[in-house]
């Protein structure tokens, strides 16, 4: 499965996460589109027509650990409470579309799926 994701990523360098990100979650709970939230936490207005926190499709593989149980969950168009991962961070995830890639089979994916695992054991 790959997935679109938008995401909004408040990094220590621009604000307090831990502060700013319930705020951001509070405004698109109550229904502030993803877009203009996420479009707030850029230290200077995205060029027109672009979209930074847009990282289009990604693969298992390339999702933070932190993310994929809440993925597996979220539904197409739904956004994410607060995920909070190492050193800190903070996520909030929209996800925008899931697809199948039928030509992913476990041999296929298997030498990815061994790295994970080594990285992973340490």
């Amino acid at each position: 499965m790959t997935a679109t994701v938008n995401v909004l990523l408040v990094t220590s360098a621009s604000a307090d996460p831990a502060a700013v990100v319930p705020v951001l979650a509070a405004q698109l709970a109550a229904g502030a589109p993803f877009a203009e939230v996420a479009a707030r936490t850029l230290p200077a207005p995205p060029p027109p027509g672009a979209t930074p926190w847009d990282l289009g499709y990604l693969a298992w593989n390339q999702l933070p650990e932190p993310w994929a149980p809440i993925l597996a969950t979220l539904a197409v168009g739904a956004t994410s409470g607060i995920i909070e991962g190492p050193r800190g961070r903070r996520w909030i995830i929209q996800l925008v579309d899931r697809r199948v890639d039928p030509a992913i089979t476990f041999e296929t994916a298997r030498p990815a799926i061994l790295l994970l695992l080594r990285t992973r054991a340490g």
